[in-house]
């Protein structure tokens, strides 16, 4: 794959290397704010992880569930997640939503201080 030489290269400190051939890899894509902080972490998250990568690694065993070889981690950037939501005709409805599927990017690589 494109990111071999990356692997290939990788310290693993005495771990031993996944033996994931590529064709059998099966990857999973997770927002971490949306993992760690939404109604399906509350039991398995602590509230000091939420919006944590110490969180993801609070839900491991729910990403080994889904028989995931792979985890990609959604981008993390400084983000709006309050938008109005459009109306009729692309009007404001004053419909408030919030979530990471609304996120809208302000700066790349700028950590989010909230």
């Amino acid at each position: 794959g494109s990111l071999s030489h990356l692997v290939d290269c990788f310290d693993w400190q005495g771990v031993k290397r996944p033996q994931v051939p590529l064709e059998q890899t099966v990857v999973v894509e997770l927002d971490i704010a949306g993992f760690t902080a939404g109604r399906d972490a509350e039991a398995a998250v602590p509230p000091q992880h939420r919006n944590t990568y110490l969180g993801v690694l609070d839900r491991l065993e729910d990403i080994k569930a889904t028989g995931a070889t792979a985890v990609l981690l959604a981008n993390v950037f400084l983000s709006s997640t309050k938008t109005v939501a459009p109306g009729a005709n692309g009007s404001s409805s004053g419909v408030t939503v919030d979530g990471p599927e609304v996120r809208r990017p302000l700066s790349y690589f700028a950590p989010d201080t909230r």
